[in-house]
């Protein structure tokens, strides 16, 4: 059984790569979407994730506006999944329009295994072991 369940809302195929690569070294269960409505209408389907990790340069919208839809949707819902932000963009101008989003967390790309492990095991709502 995996560790957690993460969704992942990202649109670059390189990107998702390494989220595929991780998450066997992990052990985590992972959905891939590539916009905002597909990350909406998932979480209506299945709102147990244990994270969500949230690119910000979606086609559709931005993954700031994406977060705060996600945190009205989650009122129906009646839970509330972590989201995690991770981007290239480092400032904290984007940090903070981040966090005002709804947002959880923040990290930040290019990075490491060590760096990937940690945000997960910090926000993932599951115990996560990492080794």
């Amino acid at each position: 059984m995996a560790q957690c369940n993460i969704l992942i809302v990202e649109d670059n195929d390189l990107q998702q790569a390494l989220y595929r690569a991780l998450s066997k070294k992990y052990d985590f269960d992972l959905t891939m979407v590539k916009t905002s409505r597909e990350a909406l209408a998932t979480l209506h389907e299945n709102p147990t994730f244990d994270l969500i990790l949230m690119d910000l340069g979606l086609a559709d919208t931005n993954g700031c506006e994406c977060s705060r839809r996600i945190r009205e949707a989650e009122i129906d819902l009646g839970v509330h999944i972590p989201i995690v932000a991770v981007t290239g963009h480092t400032t904290e101008e984007y940090k903070n329009e981040c966090f005002e989003a709804g947002m959880d967390g923040f990290l930040s790309k290019p990075f490491s295994v060590t760096e990937f492990g940690a945000a997960i095991k910090r926000f993932s709502r599951s115990p996560v072991t990492i080794d």
